[in-house]
């Protein structure tokens, strides 16, 4: 996240705790599912940090989010098209 000075591994974690733990429930993919992932990010010639982003994007998909809410909506909507209405800036 863009914010200057930047949040320490510490604070990260109290706001986890403290917010995120409450708001949202833990999803994952499948063991295919991360293939699945990994075949489309190589099939688009893609690499670096939106590999961890594509990953982001399918976990979304899958738990049929209402909004993706990201700093980078370039990446995601690279690697979810047809997710695009549901990426938000804050």
């Amino acid at each position: 996240m863009p914010l200057k000075p930047r949040v320490t591994s510490n604070e990260a974690k109290m706001l986890i705790d403290q917010n995120i733990r409450t708001l949202a429930s833990i999803r994952a993919l499948t063991e295919t599912e991360y293939f699945e992932v990994v075949e489309s990010v190589a099939r688009l010639d893609l690499s670096g940090g939106i590999i961890y982003d594509a990953i982001i994007a399918s976990v979304a998909k899958k738990a049929n989010v209402d909004h993706l809410v990201t700093f980078n909506p370039k990446h995601f909507r690279r690697v979810w098209p047809e997710g695009a209405a549901k990426i938000v800036v804050p």
